[in-house]
């Protein structure tokens, strides 16, 4: 059952609704405090508006009597609901990763059951200037996000996730100037359809952890010029000056070689802090670091040894793994995605960032 308060959604709206058309029509019900209209972007599509009533009984009054019926002023029933009603926002296609049943109390589903979820629980996290959206376009990129979510408050930095595979939703995480800007978008828009887009949306508090979408440049900026890299180890500099080979030819060098003369001079070399840090729990047993960094590396740029899956004797996985980013920004992000993902066999798959006083010898050993 929908929780109660002074927030409504209202849908099938005429496609040309504006803000004092709202007050108008729907001000003859209770004392409006505030409203948000949201006009239709194609041919046939209704509007909608968000609306925030004086208090929660003027605002049940109207969801118990309007819902289905014709407002006053209006010429066609309307849908009326408790805006940020929990598992009421009908959300999420069949390739939104899932919470596994009874964590947080969402549950929705994997993308391996093809089923759809319903919207995200929303205030479970600490409310800062940081959000996590979730069912954002498949091509959604950064300009997007400020179209769509810079009414609403001002937008300090955003980061734009488009979808890896067919029916995967997009998503983002965007940093406004307050904490109260974010607040209000997590109250309004969650689970219901922000003005440009035609599906609902699932959005709350980004996970703490250093998450400052932005804050220390992409995965690609921080290192050096390649003109700066250098080998230190011997031998690795043999055959400098002879040119460049013909196409099509290759180096006789050790691979390992290179990486290890590398290593150091790369972005993103040493200790990473441990925003930067997640830990991975239940994984598969024959999970390697090879598919730690093919799942994680579409999030953002991983440094050299970045990846870890942890073994037991006999070399399979023991269930645990490591990935280290460059931008904290990135760590938040893909555990924002990932955390308990339900894996096939029914197992969610803990995504986390790793504290300071977590860090183990094991740990420390692959960085």
């Amino acid at each position: 059952m929908a929780e109660v308060s002074d927030n409504i959604y209202i849908a099938d709206l005429p496609e040309d609704v504006d803000d004092n058309f709202i007050s108008q029509i729907f001000g003859n019900y209770g004392q409006v405090m505030s409203c948000k209209a949201m006009k239709s972007k194609f041919p046939g599509q209704k509007g909608a508006a968000l609306v925030r009533y004086a208090t929660s009984e003027e605002a049940a009054w109207v969801v118990e009597n309007l819902n289905g019926n014709i407002a006053e002023g209006l010429a066609e029933p309307v849908k009326v609901r408790f805006a940020n009603a929990r598992g009421s926002g009908g959300g999420g296609g069949g390739g939104e990763y899932g919470k596994a049943p009874g964590a947080g109390g969402a549950n929705r589903s994997s993308p391996w059951s093809g089923g759809g979820g319903g919207a995200a629980q929303a205030g479970q996290e600490e409310p800062s200037e940081n959000i996590y959206i979730a069912d954002l376009p498949e091509n959604v990129d950064e300009q997007l996000v400020k179209n769509l979510f810079g009414g609403y408050g001002s937008v300090m930095s955003c980061k734009a996730m488009q979808s890896k595979y067919p029916g995967q939703k997009g998503a983002a995480l965007v940093r406004f100037a307050t904490v109260a800007e974010a607040t209000q978008v997590v109250a309004y828009l969650n689970g219901n359809i922000p003005e440009g887009l035609q599906e609902p949306i699932k959005v709350r508090f980004a996970n703490r952890g250093g998450g400052k979408a932005g804050g220390k440049g992409s995965g690609a900026s921080g290192g050096g010029d390649a003109s700066t890299f250098a080998f230190t180890s011997e031998g690795a500099g043999k055959g400098a000056g002879k040119g460049q080979g013909k196409p099509g030819t290759f180096s006789t060098a050790d691979m390992q070689q290179v990486v290890r003369g590398l290593h150091g001079q790369l972005p993103g070399s040493g200790r990473q802090p441990p925003e930067n840090c997640l830990y991975i729990g239940g994984l598969p047993s024959n999970t390697t670091d090879l598919d730690l960094y093919r799942l994680f590396a579409p999030f953002g740029a991983i440094p050299t040894n970045g990846v870890k899956a942890m073994t037991v004797a006999g070399g399979s996985c023991s269930g645990v793994g490591f990935v280290d980013f460059i931008d904290p920004a990135c760590a938040q992000a893909a555990a924002a995605a990932l955390n308990d993902l339900i894996l096939p066999d029914g197992i969610p798959m803990q995504v986390r960032t790793k504290s300071a006083k977590n860090q183990n010898p094991q740990q420390a050993q692959m960085m």
